[in-house]
């Protein structure tokens, strides 16, 4: 059966599960050689992207562990920042018509101001915006900062994965390869955050400019 993977797998998953799998092969002799000089056949690297997809679900699985944490001590994922007093992903005019395009087309009972407002009440409200940008054909932007966020979620939990081998094979030289991880996962760290800013600004943007008529 064929399986046509899209950008937030292809991004997501599979390049995570691929940067570790790789990392494996090269400290394996046997294979080492044949993935640095490109001597893997068509079959191969069909069987590699599989291993990689698969591979990649457990990298992000170790996402899971430690991305509510980095969330928690920043008030939430920047959608949840739009309740804040200080917000910056809109101005003041913009948060003002959200207000009253969210009591209009999301289902919910929401108040006339979003300052204030606990996230647990606010929860699924991104969730059906995203729903009513996508039917309108306007999430495309939306979709890429979501597989940008994924990719670099992913990359984190690499280099983590990557760390915990280099320190239980051991793989020399352990310092030297720590210290290269750590500072890869720092800046896909603070990628990741920008990104999640972005899509968080372009959801809302998109929604506000959804066709009056549609709502």
């Amino acid at each position: 059966m064929k399986r046509d993977f899209d950008f937030y797998e292809f991004a997501a998953i599979i390049l995570p599960g691929m940067i570790v799998l790789l990392f494996v092969a090269y400290i394996i002799p046997s294979t080492k050689g044949a993935l640095l000089e490109g001597r893997v056949s068509v079959g191969e690297f069909g069987v590699l992207i599989l291993l990689s997809y698969v591979c990649g679900h457990l990298v992000q699985a170790v996402s899971n562990v430690w991305e509510p944490s980095f969330w928690r001590v920043q008030h939430g994922m920047p959608t949840n920042w739009i309740c804040l007093k200080n917000q910056k992903l809109l101005s003041e005019s913009q948060v003002t018509k959200l207000a009253v395009s969210v009591k209009e087309r999301i289902s919910g009972t929401f108040p006339d101001k979003l300052e204030g407002l606990q996230i647990s009440k606010w929860r699924g409200a991104p969730s059906q915006m995203y729903v009513a940008v996508r039917s309108e054909g306007r999430a495309g932007r939306i979709d890429t900062f979501n597989g940008n966020y994924g990719l670099l979620r992913g990359i984190v939990s690499a280099m983590l994965v990557i760390a915990m081998i280099t320190l239980l094979v051991p793989v020399h030289p352990v310092r030297r390869i720590l210290v290269v991880v750590g500072l890869i996962a720092a800046l896909a760290l603070f990628r990741m955050r920008r990104f999640a800013i972005h899509y968080a600004h372009e959801l809302f943007v998109q929604f506000l400019h959804l066709p009056i008529s549609k709502a």
